[in-house]
């Protein structure tokens, strides 16, 4: 259990399972499973449920289920949302391959589906990866009423819109895990190559004469509702992975004393349409609770410019069924 102990015991393992644990949970006994439950609470009553399941059908290969919701209609970001993942990854010794497809649906805003694929290099202690994604997503039907340019003029325009965006992104993370301290710094950069709305019930002057084609400042002004819904979605830890991020850092320290792991982590993302910043930082200690359970209890703050300070508190707990 040597390398299982080792992962869930970065301080970062609860928040990037998929991503993290895969590589080191596969050193172990062929046909193990890893389990994973828990959550956040924020301090304005928001909640976040997490359950993970990683499976071994062999030394080099493993499976990772994950599921959860969140729930911040009583807070200031108003989200209800659903998620759910499905990844593979397989080691060739030292190189690695992983693919992953995730699901992400908010009633009242959008779905997205995204699928990612990582290459990564493990030698010495050092893992350095690639990472490469495709996320589809397509805007529940709104009703709008805004201005659009049409000939250098701002014109009134009203009616009821389905929307989808597309955008692609990529991204490197190196690690390094030691006896007792290990380090991670990881980023992602997220392009916009398409913007598409079916729009009905359309009401515009005669003198603006026909809709021009749907630009992405024109999808800005009509979809600004479920955008700027988008972008709050930063504001806290429960979904700031879910917005249309322009980009994305991630650096993680751990420390491993005896049996107990004290972490650090720290993101910074920036949100594409409305340009909002948020900076998030978690700090978390991981320790047995007997000889096949950990448990990880984690406290941290997110500082976002739409909706200022949000502190949260939370716990997972990792199961290892094995030899």
């Amino acid at each position: 259990m040597s390398s299982y102990r080792e992962c869930v015991g970065r301080g970062a393992c609860a928040l990037a399972l998929a991503s993290v644990c895969w590589p080191a949970f596969a050193g172990d006994t062929a046909g193990a499973w890893l389990l994973s439950v828990g959550g956040d609470l924020d301090q304005e009553d928001g909640y976040r449920v997490d359950l993970g399941a990683t499976w071994l059908p062999t030394e080099t290969t493993s499976v990772t289920l994950l599921a959860g919701a969140s729930d911040s209609s009583a807070d200031l970001n108003k989200s209800y949302s659903r998620a759910a993942s499905l990844g593979l990854d397989h080691s060739f010794g030292p190189v690695g391959l992983s693919v992953d497809v995730r699901w992400w649906g908010d009633p009242d805003l959008f779905e997205s589906t995204t699928f990612a694929s990582s290459l990564y290099f493990r030698s010495a202690g050092w893992r350095l990866a690639l990472r490469g994604e495709l996320r589809e997503s397509d805007f529940e039907p709104f009703s709008f009423a805004t201005q659009i340019p049409i000939r250098g003029t701002l014109v009134p325009i009203s009616g009821s819109a389905e929307c989808g965006l597309d955008n692609s992104a990529y991204g490197a993370s190196v690690s390094h895990t030691g006896k007792a301290w290990s380090v991670l710094l990881s980023g992602m950069q997220y392009e916009y190559s398409s913007t598409d709305c079916a729009l009905t019930a359309v009401n515009l002057p005669p003198q603006a004469g026909q809709l021009p084609p749907i630009s992405r400042e024109i999808f800005r002004r009509i979809a600004n509702a479920v955008l700027t819904g988008g972008a709050r979605l930063l504001g806290s830890q429960l979904t700031r992975e879910n917005g249309f991020l322009d980009y994305s850092l991630w650096g993680s320290l751990a420390y491993r004393s005896g049996m107990h792991t004290y972490g650090l982590d720290y993101f910074h993302d920036r949100e594409e349409f409305e340009g909002f910043e948020a900076d998030t930082l978690i700090a978390s200690v991981t320790f047995p609770t007997s000889d096949r359970v950990d448990l990880e209890l984690r406290l941290g703050a997110t500082d976002s410019d739409l909706e200022g300070t949000v502190g949260f508190i939370g716990l997972t707990l990792f199961a290892y069924l094995g030899e």
